[in-house]
C-alpha cells in the first residue's frame, strides 16, 4: 500500500466489477461459480485469477452462497482495500512520499486492477479511493486504532470538531467522543485514539464512525468503518496470518430507508453553449433517510435509463455505498449528461447489504 516510500504501482489486484456490468460480458451459464470464463477477464500470473480474493472474502464475510452474495462482498472488500491504501499515503506522509493505483480503467471488460470498469460504471474501489483521498478528510488507523484528520489542501481551517462513535452490530451506542482540532494546510495529526478498553463490551463485529464538521454542524467528511473484535494479523512480510472476523455482518436485520429524488437540468455541459442534448448536463440529488432502529449497511443508489434499465453512464457521484445510521439523513448527488440517458425518462434505484432493491420516485 501507500505506508512508505513511493509505491508506483500498486491495487487491491483483484477487482471483480458490479454484478451488472459481469452479465455484459459472461455468459448466463458461467455468471457462477466462478471458472475459466472469469479467469479470461484477469491478468497474468499472480492475477491470473481471484483465489486470494475469495480466500480473504471466505475467512472475513463467509463464503458466498450466490452471485449477489460474492457481489456485494467482491464490492465492500474492494472499498475497504482502496480506501486503507490512499489512507495509509495520507497518514504516513512524508515518510510515504507517494502512491499509484494500478489502474484507473481497464480497456476490456476485466475482473482485476480497475476503479471503474470498461463500461464506466464505478464500483466499491471508485468510491473507497474517492473516500479516502478528500482534501479536508477523517480517517481511522487500523494499526493503532488512532483518529486522524488530514488537510491535503491549501487553506488552513481551525476550530473543526472531530467526532467519534462507535455501534455495536444492533446499532447501539458503545463509545463516542468530541475533539476540537485545528487542521493547517498540508498535514495530518491524531485528534484522538480510540480507548483499547472499549472492546470488553462491543460485539464481535461493530461499526466506527467518524465525522469531521465545522463549529456551525457543517459537515465537511464522514467516514464509517466495519471492525472486528478480532481483527486481521499480519506476519512479519506482511502477509496475513489470521483474517478478521466480520461474518456477523451476514445477520444486520433488514432496513428500508425513506428516499426521495430530484432531477434538475444544469444547463450546457463546460463552456459548451451549442444547446446539442450531448452538451446539456443534469443533476439528481436523493436523499435517504435511516428512520429505522438499525443501521442501513453500504448503500449504493444509481440513475438508470428508465424503471429496470441499465445505469446511465458515465456518471460523477459525489459519494456512494454508504452508511447511516439510525436516525441520520444524507444528501447523495449525481451529474451526468442529458445525452448519455438514451431519450430516457430516468429512474433512481437503492440497494444496499441490508436494503432491498427499490426504485424511487424521480421528481422533476
Amino acid at each position: 500500500g501507500g505506508a512508505f516510500g513511493f509505491n508506483s504501482e500498486t491495487s487491491m489486484g483483484a477487482a471483480p466489477p458490479p454484478v451488472e456490468s459481469l452479465k455484459k460480458f459472461l455468459p448466463p451459464d458461467h455468471l457462477w461459480p466462478i471458472d475459466e470464463y472469469w479467469t479470461y477477464h484477469a491478468g497474468n500470473g499472480t492475477f491470473g485469477d481471484l483465489f486470494g480474493l475469495v480466500g480473504a472474502m471466505d475467512a472475513r464475510h463467509g463464503a458466498a452462497k450466490d452471485l449477489s452474495d460474492f457481489e456485494r462482498k467482491a464490492q465492500l472488500l474492494a472499498y475497504e482495500g482502496e480506501r486503507a491504501m490512499f489512507e495509509a499515503f495520507a497518514r504516513s506522509t512524508p515518510v510515504s512520499t507517494g502512491v499509484i493505483q494500478w489502474m484507473l480503467n481497464t480497456p476490456w471488460p476485466g475482473v482485476v486492477w480497475h476503479l471503474y470498469d470498461y463500461y464506466l460504471k464505478p464500483g466499491g474501489g471508485y468510491f473507497g479511493t474517492k473516500k479516502a483521498c478528500e482534501p479536508l478528510h477523517i480517517q481511522y488507523s487500523y494499526d493503532d486504532s488512532s483518529v486522524v484528520v488530514v488537510n491535503s489542501s491549501t487553506e488552513s481551517r481551525r476550530k473543526l470538531v472531530a467526532h467519534a462513535e462507535t455501534r455495536n452490530l444492533d446499532a447501539s451506542v458503545r463509545f463516542t467522543r468530541d475533539i476540537t482540532v485545528d487542521a493547517a494546510a498540508g498535514t495530518h495529526q491524531i485528534a484522538l485514539t480510540i480507548p483499547a478498553a472499549l472492546g470488553l463490551g462491543l460485539s464481535s463485529t461493530y461499526f466506527l464512525r467518524l465525522v469531521l464538521s465545522e463549529e456551525s454542524g457543517l459537515v465537511l467528511s464522514q467516514n464509517v468503518y466495519w471492525l472486528s473484535t478480532s481483527p486481521d494479523v499480519l506476519k512479519a512480510d506482511s502477509t496475513v496470518a489470521t483474517w478478521a472476523d466480520l461474518t456477523a455482518l451476514q445477520s444486520l436485520p433488514a432496513v428500508t430507508l425513506a428516499a426521495s429524488a430530484i432531477l434538475i437540468p444544469l444547463g450546457p455541459l463546460g463552456n459548451s453553449a451549442s444547446g446539442r442534448p450531448e452538451d446539456l448536463e443534469e443533476l439528481v440529488r436523493v436523499t435517504l433517510e435511516n428512520r429505522s432502529p438499525d443501521m442501513a449497511f453500504f448503500v449504493r443508489v444509481s440513475v438508470t435509463r428508465g424503471p429496470g434499465g441499465d445505469e446511465a453512464l458515465p456518471v460523477r457521484w459525489d459519494d456512494n455505498y454508504v452508511t447511516l445510521v439510525p436516525g441520520q439523513r444524507i444528501d447523495l448527488t449525481a451529474r451526468l449528461r442529458a445525452a448519455d440517458l438514451n431519450a430516457t425518462d430516468p429512474a433512481v434505484t437503492l440497494e444496499g447489504w441490508n436494503v432491498a432493491a427499490e426504485t424511487v420516485s424521480l421528481a422533476r
